[in-house]
This record gives C-alpha cells, structure tokens and sequence, in this order.
C-alpha cells in the first residue's frame, strides 16, 4: 500500500483492536491485496458485535484518523465506515454516545445523526 498514513492508520487498528486480525487476514485472502475501503466495510460490518469497551476504542482510533489530517485516511473513514453505517440504528445509536466530535461531526453531516 503506497500511502504510509492510511497504513499506520491501518496498523494502529490493527495492532490495537485484535478483533480486527482475522477480518484483515481474511480480506487479504479473498482478495490477494489490501483494499481499504472494502476492508473498512468489513470492519464496520463486525463493529456492531462489539462491546461497548472494544467500540470505545476502535471509535478512539477513528477519531484520531479524521484528526490526522490526512485526505486518504479521512476519506476511508467517511466513505467507508460512515456510509456503511445506513441502515444501522442500533450500532449508531451505541456510536453516538462514543463517539468523539470530528467523528460526530461527520455523522451529522451526512445525515446519520441529528443535532
């Protein structure tokens, strides 16, 4: 992967979220490459089985990606995580009360949350 934030952003998911090996190994597998949005789709997927602890912290994670400031990282994490959340009342309901501002605020700009 040529872009080295979306992969330290991807490492540090990985590294602190186990859940997230066997997902990302899989990917791998399937697809003989890393496709991240794809990958973050399966992510969001398996987020809504966490408990809220585990959530706390992949939440964390992505909040301190859209503060990175970097385009590909926030963009993964817009297009990828927030819009496969539609349709998803339960785990967004979880994620508004853990999520931090920069993620919320993206939430609400796309019309997942309301103010």
């Amino acid at each position: 992967m040529p872009n080295t934030a979306l992969a330290s952003f991807l490492d540090d998911l990985n590294e602190r979220c186990p859940w997230i090996g066997p997902i990302l190994s899989e990917h791998v597998a399937d697809n003989d490459e890393l496709l991240p949005h794809v990958l973050m789709g399966r992510i969001t997927d398996a987020a809504a089985d966490l408990a809220d602890p585990d959530l706390a912290v992949f939440l964390a994670i992505l909040e301190r990606g859209l503060g990175a400031d970097t385009a590909t990282v926030a963009d993964v994490i817009g297009v990828s995580f927030v819009e496969n959340l539609y349709g998803e009342e339960t785990l967004l309901a979880r994620i508004q009360v853990l999520a931090g501002p920069l993620l919320s605020a993206e939430l609400l700009r796309v019309g997942l949350l309301s103010e």
